[in-house]
C-alpha cells in the first residue's frame, strides 16, 4: 500500500484512547507511548488543528500522570 505521512498522522491518531493518551497494551494512557505519539505529532502542532488538539489533550494527560517526584511511571518503574 501507499504509505503517506497524512496516513501515518491519521493512524497515531486514530490509536489515541478516550482519555487522552496512547498505550502498548489495556485501556489506560502510558506516560513513555504518550510522550512518544506526542514527539511523532509535534511537527504538525501548530498547522494541523485536529493534531494541535490531540497533543493539548495528552499534554493534559501526561501532567495527570506526573509523580511527585516530578517523574513518570510506567511499567512499575520511575
Amino acid at each position: 500500500g501507499d504509505v503517506t505521512r497524512e496516513k501515518l498522522i491519521q493512524a497515531i491518531l486514530d490509536a489515541q484512547l478516550t482519555d487522552g493518551g496512547w498505550t502498548l497494551s489495556g485501556e489506560n494512557a502510558d506516560p513513555d507511548m504518550t510522550a512518544m505519539a506526542i514527539q511523532a505529532l509535534a511537527p504538525y502542532y501548530k498547522t494541523n488543528e485536529t493534531v494541535k488538539a490531540a497533543v493539548d489533550k495528552a499534554l493534559d494527560v501526561l501532567s495527570e500522570l506526573q509523580l511527585a517526584t516530578g517523574g513518570f511511571g510506567s511499567w512499575g518503574t520511575e
